[in-house]
């Protein structure tokens, strides 16, 4: 198991608090003061069976809420091991489709799937060939094999979804994920290459682990994309204000 951003893991130590809060309730804040205890009779102390249930269960409720908000925010993901695979002379060419909402215009996604069917029947004969899908993370599809079929058929389960792609972070999780294929490993990315989801240097697109990347550019023709500026209710129904980018007024179903 790799994660996407495993710097989001130092929140773990976020239980130390519930630790802190459970030994707060644990400890009695009813005190006397009294002049000396030498005459009093020890006694063992009695703590009730059902409240010291009720504080570790919901100590390890605590606990296990925040373990879970660490893990979500960092991301994990599987990998396969890279010794159940046989490795070969040609390497593995690694299919990474955008999937995330800018490739969900007219058009765009199909073209990201021939793009993709093609870097596929172009690898070598006995390359090893494995489809991921990126958007908010990144997703393995399908297995690692030589089988070129069953590669282009798993395409068949990617759609473009509503979440942001972030480049820099789906390539600092691919930069894990393929230290773990045998090498060389030729990356193929399709997409639309938006440049709000480009990180500041170009480089961080790139991971340093791979023989050779391949940009597929697709969605080129005729872009347009539409932001919401407002969104009201009104005594006829809501009114919204939009505002769109491109070469010339378009129509916007709401």
């Amino acid at each position: 198991m790799s994660f996407v951003a495993p710097l989001f893991l130092a929140g773990i130590l976020a239980i130390a608090l519930p630790l802190w809060l459970h030994r707060l309730q644990t400890q009695s804040s009813d005190r006397k003061p009294f002049s000396s205890a030498m005459l009093l009779e020890s006694a063992e102390q009695r703590v009730h069976v059902r409240k010291q249930l009720k504080f570790l269960l919901l100590l390890g409720a605590r606990i296990a809420l925040l373990a879970l908000l660490a893990l979500a925010f960092a991301k994990p993901f599987l990998t396969r091991p890279p010794d159940v695979i046989a490795a070969t002379d040609a390497g593995t060419r690694v299919i990474l489709v955008d999937t995330s909402a800018s490739m969900g215009r007219a058009g765009v996604f199909d073209q990201a799937l021939t793009e993709a069917r093609r870097a596929i029947a172009d690898a070598p004969n006995d390359a090893l060939i494995q489809v991921l899908s990126a958007a908010g993370d990144l997703q393995v599809i399908g297995s690692l094999s030589a089988d070129r079929d069953a590669a282009t058929g798993s395409l068949s389960s990617l759609t473009a979804s509503a979440v942001r792609l972030d480049y820099g972070e789906v390539m600092g999780a691919i930069e894990r994920y393929v230290s773990a294929l045998p090498p060389p490993v030729a990356l193929h990315f399709i997409s639309d290459f938006q440049a709000s989801a480009m990180p500041v240097r170009f480089s961080d697109v790139i991971p340093a682990s791979v023989a050779s990347f391949v940009p597929h550019v697709v969605g080129t023709g005729d872009p347009f994309n539409w932001s919401i500026d407002y969104l009201r209710e009104t005594a006829d129904g809501l009114s919204a204000g939009l505002t769109g980018a491109g070469d010339r007024e378009r129509i916007a179903d709401v």
